[in-house]
């Protein structure tokens, strides 16, 4: 971290598609005045259909404005995701062992119901796909690959 004003720093990531460079700011040591986004709410809710998505411009449109500001600014110093990343409560309705033990009546049905290996895989499996293809959509990964993060989980990412 410099002394003085914010200094760009530059990696590169290589892969079997190539090689792309990118960089991010970081503020100096005594800088005040630091440049930063927040956001909440990153992803529609479970009612929003695949049409009204599409007229919005999907997941990505957002990021879009934001890396357009992020250059017009000079950069970013960082930005804070304040919960609800995605909105997981769709599992929920996706994975059939959760929709059965949603099923269930009684609470005490609910609570002594064995969680097994095979609801582990299946709840894993399905938010390792939801947050890798959620966080790998047009603009969103070029934002979060350039501007630094910090992300608050809440109800909504688990």
């Amino acid at each position: 971290m410099g002394e003085g004003p914010s200094d760009k720093w530059t990696y590169a990531i290589t892969s079997h598609l190539g090689c792309t460079r990118y960089e991010f700011l970081v503020a100096g040591r005594y800088e005040t005045n630091w440049r930063f986004i927040a956001h909440s709410g990153n992803d529609f809710a479970m009612n929003t259909s695949m049409t009204e998505r599409s007229k919005l411009g999907g997941i990505g449109f957002m990021w879009k404005d934001i890396l357009q500001k992020n250059v017009e600014c000079g950069g970013f110093h960082v930005q804070l995701g304040l919960g609800d990343q995605i909105y997981g409560d769709r599992l929920w309705k996706e994975i059939p062992l959760l929709k059965q033990w949603l099923a269930m009546s009684g609470k005490d049905n609910r609570r002594s119901a064995a969680w097994t290996a095979r609801h582990e895989e299946d709840v894993s499996h399905a938010y390792f796909h939801y947050y890798s293809s959620h966080f790998d959509q047009p603009y969103l990964r070029e934002a979060f690959a350039q501007i630094p993060h910090v992300l608050q989980i809440d109800d909504h990412d688990m």
